[in-house]
Parts: C-alpha cells; structure tokens; sequence
C-alpha cells in the first residue's frame, strides 16, 4: 500500500509535470528540424503520433579548433541511435498527471473551484486530442459543377479493391488495407477470402515508385512483368505526392496456376485476372471515404489581382443535400463549412486558365474530426474556470485593501 502511495505522489508531482513539458519542448525542437528534410508527413508520424521512437544524432564532423572551414575532418561521430517518449506516451502521462495532482489530488473547497474547473478544461482538450487521433480523416473532395458528390480519396492511405469485371449496378469491393502490405520490408504477405476463387499475395512493396517498359535505361527493382519493371523512387517530403508500387501474385484456389502482377497508383487501368469462371479487376488506389451528405457546387468565383492572372481570392457557392433538405452555403479559404465533425476547406480549383472558363471545378480539402468542436469548449471551461479564480482573488485583494486603509 505504501508502494502505490509513494506511485501516486510521483505520478502526481510538480516535478513529473515539469520532465513531461521538457521533454514536449525537445520533441517540439527535434520535430521542427527534421521536418525540413523528411516533411511533415513523416516527422508528425515519427516524433508526435508515437510512443516511442528512436531520434539519430549526428553525424558531427570533428576537427581541430584552428582547422579552415574546407579542411578535412579528423573523424565523423554518429549517427547515434538515442530512444526517446514519443508525443503520444507523454501526453497520456501529462493526462495521468493532471487528473492524480490537479484533479483528485487537489483540496476541493470554494476558493479553489475555478482552478478545478480549469483543469477539468485542459483534461478535455487532451481527451479531444486523443480522440482526434484516433478518429480524424482528411482528403481532397473534387466537385465539378452541377454534379453532387459525397466521395473524398484520402491524401496519405492507399488500399487494394478486388472486384467483379462484369458486375453491374451496386459492385461488392473487397479491399486490402494499406497497412497490411505497406512495410513488409522483405517479408511476404497473403490475403484470402471465402468469395474470391483465389489468393492474392504480396511480394514486394514500395512507398514511392514509377512503373516503365524494361531497357537497357531501366533495370528496375523487381522481376520484369509483361514488359514492365518498378523502379523504386525515394520518398518524397510531400507524402501525398508519392505513388506507390506492389508486386502482386494471384494463386487460383482449385487449379493452384498463379499469375504475376504490377500494381501501381497512376496506372491508367486495373490489373485483370481470370479466375472461377469470371474476370476480376485488381487495383490500388487511394482510400475512399463517403460524406453523409452530398455536396452540388452551384457556382465558384474567383477574383484576381488588378492586372495580372495571380488569384487574390476565390470561393465557392455550394449547396449541401440532406435525404430530401437543400441547403445553400458558402466556403471561402478562411470560412470553412461544418457539419456533424466534418469540416469542408476550400483548397483549390481548375482549369486554372487565363481567362477564366466556364467550367470551372472546386477541390475541398475535407476533414473528419468526431471532436472538432471539443477544443472550443474546453477553451469555454478554462476561461470560465480562470475568470471565477481570479475574480475571488480580485475579491480579496479589494478586501484587504480596504482593511489597510480603514
């Protein structure tokens, strides 16, 4: 018992409080200087949605003090592998600390309700945030005009859709995550299922690739299938520019004949495969997400500078359908549209042509957040919190003021 006492004490402490905001404050500095090299992508994925991660010093060139700046150096030290917390793990023990120091462990009496007030505010913007994390969608929504849509392509996730060549109406997908074959790292992977009269398996995968006709310029990383190799690229900063590549095998489940196939995301066609009497169309492509609402772009507007074909602003007239309800609404680059946590930024449009045509396209970027509005009111019962704290203090500061000169 007294073990779990001196547990909570620490877990509970100032001092806690303090390595975790040191240790946010270095994350923060790291994650910002990386950046610069590998993007945001990946050093938000790397230092801030981890919990634990591996940061690489170096390398440090040494040299002698009085050496010029072209001279050679005497030896490189590093990289050195240093294992550190990630975001994730420490603002779960920033969470743990506040609610055992700033929450249970706190004397509750009047005077200090506004500061448990507050706390409870910064609880639940840490809560949003996990929350965020766990639940939060974003992609690009094109909406031509006229046209109402509802389906967004994700800007990071890919997947693999296996479906009926000759289905009509409403076709049944089965679709591959791209989690599962995204880091194989020279492993294989298998997929099956009872509908499909094959297996599909994963050879080889790449983040970022082109796929060419095989000569004497292109050698490629893989084996050469119907002419066409991969070549593997590296990974680009922006990670919604890279386009992966998988090299796919299909093993027909009764006669055991497989065949071999390129998979890449800027292929004009999908794969196709004969299997179980019927023609199958495999293909990789960004993830799909539907809106519960559809979006009809009524009219875009853009506005230039005097002179010139540079934008200086531009928004669009939208209507958002319902079931059976029509609703007109307006989204601007600072004016985004909300609805039930999803959030619609005007990002772009097209042609992008001087002067303007007629029919011209917007591009949404559109999030989904189950916690979007969370923050705001965390921010409501924090201000309220420190207002009604503060207040008492002014009370009694007023009083005591008044004692001294009576």
């Amino acid at each position: 018992m007294r073990l779990l006492t001196r547990i909570f004490h620490a877990l509970s402490g100032f001092g806690f409080t303090c390595l975790i905001l040191l240790f946010l404050l270095l994350l923060t500095w790291l994650g910002t200087l990386e950046q610069v090299e590998f993007g945001l992508y990946t050093t938000q994925k790397k230092y801030f949605e981890s919990y634990v991660l591996v940061h690489d010093a170096g390398p440090w060139a040494v040299k002698f003090p009085w050496a010029e700046a072209a001279a050679e150096p005497l030896f490189t030290l590093g990289p050195i592998p240093i294992p550190l917390p990630g975001v994730n793990l420490l603002l779960t023990a920033l969470m743990i600390n506040l609610i055992c120091g700033g929450i249970v462990r706190m004397r509750k009496d009047f005077r200090r309700a506004g500061v448990l007030v507050a706390h409870l505010g910064i609880a639940f913007m840490l809560l949003a945030g996990f929350v965020e994390h766990l639940g939060k969608h974003e992609g690009i929504l094109h909406c031509p005009p006229g046209q109402p849509v509802r389906t967004y392509f994700s800007f990071h996730d890919w997947d693999v859709t296996i479906r009926d060549a000759d289905a009509t109406g409403r076709v049944k997908q089965f679709v591959i995550p791209g989690e599962e074959w995204r880091d194989l790292d020279g492993a294989t992977a298998r997929f099956n299922h009872d509908e499909l009269p094959f297996d599909l398996r994963v050879t080889k995968s790449f983040r970022n690739a082109r796929v060419v006709q095989q000569g004497p310029m292109f050698r490629g990383d893989g084996p050469i299938i119907d002419g066409y190799v991969v070549l593997d690229q590296p990974p680009l900063p922006e990670n919604e520019r890279n386009v992966p590549a998988l090299y796919v095998t299909a093993i027909d489940k009764q006669s055991g004949r497989q065949v071999d196939q390129i998979l890449w995301g800027f292929q004009d066609h999908a794969a196709t495969l004969e299997a179980g009497g019927k023609k199958w169309l495999i293909d990789v492509g960004r993830r799909r997400y539907d809106l519960p609402f559809e979006v009809r772009l009524e009219k875009i507007i853009v506005e230039f500078h005097p002179g010139i074909s540079l934008p200086r602003t531009f928004w669009s007239n939208i209507t958002k359908i319902e079931e059976t309800r029509e609703q007109a609404m307006r989204v601007t680059m600072n004016e985004p549209v909300r609805h039930d946590g999803y959030v619609l930024f005007q990002t772009g449009w097209g042609p992008q042509t001087f002067p303007l045509r007629p029919d011209l396209y917007s591009e949404f970027t559109v999030v989904e957040n189950p916690s979007d509005q969370w923050p705001k009111w965390a921010c409501y019962l924090i201000g309220i919190g420190l207002l009604f704290h503060f207040s008492l203090r002014l009370k009694r500061y007023v009083a005591n003021l008044r004692q001294q000169s009576a």
